[in-house]
């Protein structure tokens, strides 16, 4: 803070002398006295304000009496003397913004464990994020690094909403082909979250019911979403959903699909009207992203760090839903997410969704766990169900619900990867011969590949990856050489 504090004091110096030297007063208006650090720069400030008056040049003889015999006039003697300044006074001011912003922000940080109320602290917060947002608009070009010693911060644990699934404050990234019914399975959640029922595996909700906020502009709210909603028990007096945006002209009132690019400031507004918000769904998030490329990282970042910080400030969930790619099997369940990289890398717990590998109907699924944030759910088993149900209006209406079975073997693979059943029988064979085969120690993974082949298995239709994973053994390059190798670990992490 003291090098923060003398580097305030340099800008001050500057910005005074600068105005003492010649400098245009109508290029320091934007100052007040409280953006001043030292009482006698806020003196001399407080002094050139009130005899500037419509002059653009301090007038020295008279602010120098105004100042009398002190130590502000002594200073101001100093200044003029030394003759600190420079050429630009406008980027001298914007500095001092920037640094009281700073300083008022950090002052309101110290505030926030001693605040007395959610209230109270999402008021802090929220003056916080307007003080950064000056400090932005003010910014030069350049940087500095925003250091945190350990010792002056205090440790907070992880919290959820659903443990550990739905970690509080933090954003969560669940993809999955488009027949794998993740727009329900997000419904029902939010259903959840509406009314304080138990969570899908059972455990119960201790946060009571809580308000939610839904996008989904691929299914009709009046028809598809509040019927799935209201059949999965939730209360619609706590379900928001944003259908648009409506834009004001002089002619008429338009209406225009919300992005995150434009109209983030509107969400963030709206959830912080919300006492009691639990839970906001994007569904899908690439609908969402304006002109942003949904490929490009920058891109996604931009739109995702406002909500994932969002997320921090009110101490919510929030679940963005996406898409799988068309990459080949085998590939990495975190590269098998549509998009960017930031799609899986912002999120700090990612889910993949997939046919149950336990069941033969195609209405069967299963949620995995691709990464968790502190802990690594058990896959969970649901299938849906066309229900006909008798709308308030009376009339009947075909709504899917979702139904939970309970916790599966399956992993992240089985969701991006789904195999049938002949080739999950195959795939055991296989895991259990290549077991054998890597009982007397490391071999190179074209030795194991040749070996399953000779052994009658297909190859091109088999995940080997998989065969490897589930016989237990791993797969590493030793040094120096240019291939794999694969072997079973003993305990302790030695090589059997």
């Amino acid at each position: 803070m003291t090098n923060a504090n003398d580097n305030a004091i340099r800008l001050e110096r500057r910005v005074l002398a600068s105005i003492l030297l010649g400098a245009k007063w109508s290029e320091a208006r934007s100052l007040t006295v409280d953006h001043f650090l030292l009482g006698d720069h806020k003196k001399i400030f407080s002094a050139m304000s009130r005899l500037s008056g419509t002059n653009d040049h301090a007038d020295l003889t008279l602010l120098h009496n105004e100042l009398g015999d002190s130590t502000a006039a002594a200073l101001m003697l100093e200044l003029t003397a030394n003759g600190e300044t420079g050429t630009n006074l406008p980027k001298y001011v914007r500095q001092v913004q920037r640094a009281s912003s700073t300083r008022e922000c950090n002052r309101l940080y110290e505030q926030l464990p001693n605040a007395s109320s959610a209230e109270e602290k999402r008021e802090i917060v929220r003056q916080m994020n307007a003080l950064l947002n000056v400090a932005s608009t003010t910014a030069e070009l350049g940087s500095e690094l925003i250091v945190i010693r350990g010792d002056q911060v205090s440790e907070k644990a992880l919290r959820y909403m659903w443990e550990p699934y739905l970690p509080i404050g933090k954003l969560v990234h669940i993809g999955g082909v488009s027949s794998q019914a993740k727009s329900p399975l997000t419904v029902d959640l939010a259903a959840r979250v509406s009314t304080g029922a138990d969570w899908p595996d059972g455990t119960k909700n201790t946060h009571g019911p809580r308000s939610v906020i839904m996008l989904n502009i691929e299914d009709d709210c009046q028809d598809t979403i509040l019927p799935r909603f209201r059949l999965a028990d939730g209360d619609k007096s706590k379900l928001y959903y944003v259908q648009g945006v409506r834009v004001a002209s002089e002619a008429t009132n338009l209406e225009r699909m919300f992005t995150l690019e434009a109209d983030m400031q509107q969400l963030v507004k709206l959830a912080r009207t919300l006492p009691d918000l639990g839970l906001i769904v994007i569904d899908p998030v690439t609908n969402y992203l304006g002109s942003k490329k949904f490929i490009d990282e920058a891109d996604v970042r931009s739109v995702l760090t406002p909500l994932a910080n969002l997320a921090a400030e009110l101490g919510i969930a929030i679940i963005t839903v996406g898409h799988f790619n068309r990459r080949e099997k085998g590939t990495d369940p975190t590269h098998r997410f549509m998009g960017a990289a930031a799609f899986v890398g912002v999120a700090r717990a990612v889910y993949a969704c997939g046919p149950d590998p336990e069941a033969e109907s195609k209405y069967a699924h299963v949620m995995t766990t691709v990464r968790g944030c502190g802990g690594e759910g058990t896959a969970l088993r649901y299938h849906t169900e066309l229900v006909t149900d008798q709308c308030p209006d009376g009339e009947t209406n075909k709504i899917i619900k979702v139904i939970w079975d309970g916790a599966s073997d399956a992993t992240a693979e089985d969701s991006v990867d789904p195999v049938s059943t002949k080739e999950r029988s195959q795939e055991d064979e296989a895991a259990q011969l290549l077991k054998e085969f890597l009982r007397d120690g490391m071999k190179p993974s074209a030795e194991c590949n040749d070996f399953l082949k000779a052994e009658g298995y297909d190859l091109e239709k088999l995940n080997s990856g998989r065969v490897r994973k589930k016989a237990g053994a791993l797969s590493k390059k030793l040094h120096g050489d240019k291939f794999n190798s694969w072997y079973l670990p003993a305990p302790g992490g030695l090589i059997l």
